[in-house]
């Protein structure tokens, strides 16, 4: 570990910062990273022009290209949070507003999840079943949307969970406790007022 002297003043006396290199990897390679977010959409824009069949192109240009600022946000969000996890240990303040910055993080990339998922039916299997031979089932697409809606707001609740050393697999024990004794409670509510004996 290296000590450098800092330009702070501590009630007028110089402190001794430590300073840890690899700290400072960290920091560069945030930076880094930071600074690719914008040169990303155009390398995207490159791979899919030159390297995807047409059917994937259609996919992407259709489904994934409408929310590319807000993709451009979202991995902001993530490597902010990522730099803030980082740092988070140093200051009381700073394990907050990672905090804060998860809760935005994971409410964001619900609601743009939520978004990818209604632009993906909606537009692109919706269109194909139109199109297509009519055997594609609406009623089958509405409930494959909706569960792959709500298996993308578990894994953003697990990720956060876990995140935040929050026990998750606690949390599913205790609610699958709750279920079983919901569920025999029901079964003689239910079969009291259907007359099952």
């Amino acid at each position: 570990m290296q000590y450098i002297l800092g330009p702070i003043r501590s009630l007028g006396e110089f402190k001794i910062l430590p300073l840890d290199l690899a700290k400072i990897a960290d920091i560069i390679g945030v930076v880094l990273i930071m600074s690719g977010l914008f040169l990303l959409p155009k390398a995207i824009g490159f791979i899919t022009s030159q390297v995807l069949p047409p059917r994937s192109k259609a996919i992407f240009n259709e489904v994934l290209l409408p929310f590319n600022n807000w993709l451009r946000l979202s991995l902001f969000l993530i490597f902010g949070d990522i730099a803030l996890l980082f740092f988070q240990d140093q200051s009381p303040w700073l394990d907050v507003a990672e905090f804060i910055a998860s809760i935005a993080l994971a409410i964001n990339l619900a609601l743009l999840s939520f978004k990818i998922s209604a632009q993906f039916f909606d537009v692109y299997l919706l269109k194909q079943a139109v199109e297509g031979d009519g055997k594609a089932n609406s009623e089958l697409l509405l409930l494959y949307k909706y569960l792959s809606n709500a298996v993308l707001l578990l894994a953003i609740v697990f990720i956060f969970a876990q995140t935040h050393r929050v026990n998750v697999v606690g949390l599913v024990a205790s609610l699958g406790i709750g279920g079983i004794a919901i569920a025999l409670a029901a079964q003689k509510f239910s079969n009291r007022s259907f007359g099952v004996r």
